[in-house]
């Protein structure tokens, strides 16, 4: 876009290794990116099967596509693709200090070179999800992390994940031959325990976990390490003048999977909140689309993840209780497609609404339908702007004039496929009167889109 960029990395290239899951749909958008030479192949490891064991029942095996990677490595390439890129990179690193200025930030960097000033217009903050100014989405939860070798592995890699009582396990192997095994557990139990006792307790949820009883016969490579993973999200995720991405913005729960894709998605919607603020766009647009996105992912997240651990909870401990508390009821939408009905009708709950929403590398207001069922503003589906195609089909209300009136706007498999997208989601439904009005939807004043969202 265009922006001299300067990176403060804290971290030198010297870092423990840290196992990660990257599923290959992430792998490939990273390549997409000019990312993709940070998986060297001799430090990644294709997994193609997930065993799973829930309870007191049988492990189950399904398939996968996940690559693993060793964090320890895969983070720093992306520091040195940066710096080939042109960004100015300062590693090790420390912002010591941050003022905000007419302009935008005055900063006071630690390097090894002694203390540097750096004048900023816009700053971005990815310090992860430890940093202050962020709140936890339900109850918290401690990672003990640990890396071991001589456990006999399955022949084909796979990932292994298992609900103890009061945790749950994760495992996985490197492309090194070592198996990182992760235990996530209630922060108080852990809280105040020396690295003796942690490693105790570590030790002996292993033993009660029958994917993982083959560590008993294996040797700890590294110290059990705590790690936060609990689920929380920024207070203040964008302002005029700054953005917070990744995990400082929402860190997910561990056991959604989704932590990278989130990392990723984030990382690209900032840069483009960015550059509309920087290039004089429309900055009140841009940060309402932000909180509105971050607010909506946070709220589905907290909603899946609690119905995820209601139904694959090991029992009532307070570990699953707390977790399954979070779970609301809400109106689910079918998967797959349903038969088209011969005529439809737009629904009554469906309106349009003046709703700020990502057209190329920058935030633009335009219309957006929003209805009971879709949770959030929407502005386009199957590639389409909605609101174009609806008020297209005024007076219509057969289904083959319909598709045959989209015919001019979009080739017949798309038409097909937003017709039942919006067939399943309500927007259109059926129709078994004989009257003739237009298919036409409410339009609310653009005050009705603002979004006034604060975490609560």
């Amino acid at each position: 876009m265009g922006f001299h960029t300067c990176l403060i990395e804290a971290r030198g290239p010297l870092r423990p290794v840290v196992g990660e899951a990257l599923p290959v749909t992430t792998l490939r958008l990273l390549h997409q990116l000019g990312f993709g030479s940070a998986v060297a192949e001799r430090d990644a490891l294709r997994c193609d099967e997930i065993v799973q064991r829930w309870g007191d029942g049988d492990a189950t095996a399904r398939s996968t596509s996940v690559v693993m990677v060793d964090r320890g490595r895969f983070d720093p390439a992306l520091v040195d693709i940066a710096a080939e890129t042109g960004v100015d990179v300062m590693c090790p690193a420390r912002l010591r200090r941050r003022d905000e200025t007419p302009e935008g930030w005055d900063l006071e960097v630690e390097t090894g070179a002694g203390i540097v000033r750096v004048a900023a217009r816009f700053l971005v903050d990815a310090r992860g999800r430890r940093a202050a100014g962020s709140r936890p989405l339900g109850a918290t939860t401690v990672a003990l992390c640990a890396r071991w070798r001589g456990v006999a592995l399955a022949e084909q890699p796979q990932m292994r994940i298992e609900a103890a009582d009061d945790a749950w396990l994760w495992g996985a192997p490197l492309a090194d031959g070592s198996l990182v095994v992760q235990v996530f557990q209630r922060t108080a139990d852990c809280t105040g325990l020396s690295p003796a006792s942690r490693e105790a307790r570590y030790r002996a949820i292993l033993r009660g976990a029958k994917l993982f009883s083959g560590c008993d016969a294996g040797v700890l490579v590294d110290p059990v390490r705590a790690r936060d993973a609990s689920c929380r999200v920024g207070i203040e995720p964008v302002t005029r003048n700054m953005i917070r991405i990744g995990d400082r913005c929402l860190a997910m729960d561990p056991l959604s999977s989704q932590g990278v894709q989130s990392a990723v998605r984030s990382a690209l919607q900032g840069s483009v909140v960015a550059n509309t603020i920087l290039s004089g766009g429309d900055r009140e647009a841009a940060v309402e689309f932000y909180r509105h996105a971050t607010h909506a992912i946070a709220t589905r997240h907290r909603e899946t993840s609690a119905a995820f651990y209601a139904e694959t909870g090991s029992g009532a401990s307070p570990f699953w209780h707390e977790r399954v508390g979070a779970r609301r009821t809400s109106a689910g939408i079918e998967p797959g497609r349903r038969t088209l009905p011969s005529r439809v009708r737009l629904s009554p709950d469906a309106h349009l609404v003046d709703h700020p929403a990502i057209e190329g590398d920058v935030v633009r207001r335009r219309s957006a339908l929003i209805h009971p069922r879709l949770g959030e503003p929407t502005a386009f589906a199957e590639g389409i702007a909605l609101s174009g195609a609806i008020t297209s089909i005024e007076h219509v209300y057969r289904v083959p004039d319909i598709l045959a009136r989209w015919g001019s706007m979009m080739p017949e498999a798309t038409a097909r496929a937003l017709l039942n997208w919006l067939v399943r989601h309500d927007v259109l439904i059926d129709d078994d009167s004989s009257s003739t009005g237009p298919v036409m939807p409410t339009v609310r004043p653009p005050s009705a889109s603002r979004a006034s969202w604060r975490p609560d």
